[in-house]
């Protein structure tokens, strides 16, 4: 059998989670591993594709503290307005960075572009172990570790275990922790296009009957689309030809952006919102979709995972305060969950009731949903609070997501 090598920090998933968190934790004393099963240079690669996410303001200090933001600079678009609507009612919402006292209410980025950056700055950083295709085989918790086995035959044993490894976690199925599934019959259908008006640092979510739409400012004067729809009907809409689609996208969309031109590749997703039983086990726990896998309608689920990651790290770096028996202990632990809990079961309500409601055509609530919108616009104290949440500024941030760097 071969010797362990001994960690403070395991990290399994080098995703998109799993780099921004090693990254975090560089400057701090610690022996820091992160595990990838998948090379990144693969097709395979799940975390680096070719969907468009909206960065929220705590995650762009967090991209700033831990020194990745200006090489975004290039790849990524502000959005200074978001504009939500429904297909056939008058009812708006407008918010703007404006009101809100911001440059930017977010930034788009293409995850794939996002990971390749994260993955060029992983080889400097400091005090971390990087294993590069790492099938973890076997996970085994004693009371003052996590001893992690991979098929290569090495063997690391970490004073904590962190599951960064996506809703399919392996982390979580080898510990037998459940987790809650469902299936929204629906498919997230991505792909970007060229508009005949420039879009203005505009976003936008339109409510249709087929589901929500978003459209999100790129760069290079492109627009990401995200169109959530019928399963059955997003694989016949992935057939279509150019021409077939762009007009469907124009008609529910209409003329704001002028004539939609040139689409890109088409992509489409299952969606499920998928959550982990428990946030922790013993010396372990779950961030990102590992914890909690969203439906994209707020466009709310890497950012939660960037809070978690957030929120980790500083309790990671209070180790170095009060010594390493505090690192995986089942106090920290504890207060992991505490700190969490609220802000996982806000996002969740959030984004799977929009998911429902706006799918919902029965009369009565299809009215309420245009009066909504309507309502939401004319009360500016319920604005500037949704739009904190959706920019990842309420309540108590932790130090990166003010962009105060760890060391």
């Amino acid at each position: 059998m071969s010797e362990s090598t001994e960690y403070d920090v395991v990290i399994v998933g080098g995703g998109l989670i799993g780099a921004t968190l090693a990254l975090a934790l560089e400057h701090l004393p610690l022996r820091i591993a992160l595990l990838e099963a998948v090379a990144y240079e693969s097709d395979a690669q799940p975390s680096f594709d070719d969907r468009a996410i909206a960065l929220g303001r705590g995650t762009r200090r967090t991209f700033e503290a831990i020194q990745i933001w200006s090489d975004l600079c290039d790849v990524i678009n502000p959005i200074e307005k978001i504009v939500v609507s429904e297909q056939g009612r008058f009812g708006k919402a407008h918010l703007s960075a404006q009101e809100e006292g911001v440059d930017a209410l977010g930034h788009v980025v293409v995850t794939r572009k996002l990971g390749q950056i994260l993955i060029e700055r992983l080889p400097r950083a400091k005090n971390l172990t990087f294993i590069c295709p790492a099938e973890v085989t076997s996970i085994e918790l004693s009371d003052d570790a996590a001893e992690i086995s991979l098929a290569n035959g090495q063997r690391l044993v970490s004073s904590l275990l962190v599951a960064a490894d996506g809703a399919s976690s392996s982390v979580r199925q080898m510990l037998q922790v459940g987790k809650t599934v469902h299936d929204y019959g629906q498919r997230a259908l991505v792909t970007n296009i060229a508009t005949t008006e420039a879009h203005k640092n505009s976003a936008y979510e339109r409510f249709t009957a087929d589901g929500p739409l978003a459209l999100l400012p790129m760069s290079q004067h492109r627009t990401a689309v995200v169109w959530t729809i019928d399963a059955a009907v997003a694989e016949q809409r992935m057939q279509w030809s150019e021409q077939m689609f762009l007009a469907e996208l124009q008609k529910i969309f209409g003329y704001g952006l002028g004539e939609f031109k040139h689409i890109g590749k088409r992509v489409s997703y299952p969606l499920r919102l998928v959550r982990s039983a428990e946030l922790t086990r013993h010396r372990t726990l779950f961030v990102g979709n590992a914890a909690n896998s969203l439906h994209p309608v707020a466009g709310q689920g890497f950012n939660l995972g960037v809070r978690d990651v957030a929120c980790l790290a500083e309790l990671i770096q209070r180790s170095t305060q009060l010594g390493k028996n505090w690192l995986g202990s089942e106090a920290m632990l504890s207060k992991y969950v505490a700190l969490r809990r609220s802000d996982h079961r806000n996002i969740v309500a959030l984004t799977d009731g929009l998911a429902k409601i706006f799918v919902t055509d029965f009369g009565l609530l299809a009215h309420s949903r245009g009066l909504g919108i309507q309502a939401f616009d004319l009360m500016p104290p319920m604005k500037r609070l949704f739009a904190r949440h959706a920019m990842g500024q309420a309540g108590a941030l932790p130090k990166l997501l003010r962009g105060v760097a760890l060391t």
